[in-house]
């Protein structure tokens, strides 16, 4: 049964910057499995392609693999924060 939160509440938009598809997999079933399961997930598997997606997108939070073909480590991090619309980042 869903709650009223569930019913009102728009899904969080979420950002997952993952090469690798198993783990992409993995996060997604984890997420489908969370108490609030209204996500809205979009992949990217490169850096510059979800650099590219938030300058179009709003996302409430981005899961950022830390080693990427691309980049890796927390220059990654820096790349991917964008002032203007500041969205919650996981490693």
């Amino acid at each position: 049964m869903e709650t009223i939160s569930e019913i009102t509440s728009p899904p969080l938009k979420i950002l997952l910057i993952e090469d690798n598809l198993g783990d992409e997999r993995m996060a997604r079933e984890l997420l489908a499995e969370a108490e609030r399961s209204a996500f809205e997930v979009r992949t990217a598997s490169r850096v510059n392609d979800g650099i590219e997606m938030m300058a179009t997108e709003r996302f409430d939070a981005v899961l950022l693999d830390l080693h990427l073909p691309d980049s890796f480590g927390l220059l990654i991090i820096q790349l991917v924060q964008v002032p203007s619309e500041p969205a919650d980042i996981f490693c």
